[in-house]
């Protein structure tokens, strides 16, 4: 059992959801693609970015 069918199993037993083997392959087959999507969302490089301390939507 590989890494990603082993993390798809647990997620889903937690949940309480059982699927059938086919149903089981396709979460699998996708969820790598599906975790690097989410990662990317805390990706963000905002070490040069000073926050907006007042709005101005002149400035766009």
């Amino acid at each position: 059992m590989d890494n990603a069918e082993e993390i798809v199993k647990v997620k889903l037993a937690d949940a309480g959801l059982t699927l059938s083997k086919a149903e089981l392959d396709r979460y699998v087959a996708g969820y790598p693609t599906q975790r690097a999507a989410v990662e990317s969302l805390y990706a963000l490089e905002l070490d040069d970015v000073q926050p907006a301390i007042e709005f101005d939507p002149t400035a766009v």
